[in-house]
């Protein structure tokens, strides 16, 4: 559509998989600032970026649970990629 808002500006960066909030105020997404990808969270309407993952291991594809409490993601903390869950 001709009607886009840019909601992040990562530099460089890789940003992928966004995923709505139940409530739709939040929006989770993974991108790779420098050599691992890691978990961000920014506004539905934009705004400022939360980073809430970091370290030397990747956090991809994340998801909220329905009722909001959740997130789960894939990371390869143990050597290779499983899937997490932490809290919202």
């Amino acid at each position: 559509g001709e009607d886009c808002k840019q909601l992040t500006n990562m530099g460089p960066a890789f940003s992928r998989f966004p995923s709505w909030s139940p409530d739709g105020k939040w929006i989770l997404f993974d991108s790779r600032p420098s050599s691992q990808a890691h978990l961000f969270l920014v506004g539905a309407g934009g705004g400022p970026v939360r980073q809430l993952t970091s370290g030397r291991f990747s956090h991809v594809d994340p998801v909220w649970s329905p009722d909001g409490k959740w997130v789960y993601f894939a990371s390869n903390r143990s050597g290779r990629f499983e899937i997490y869950r932490s809290a919202a």
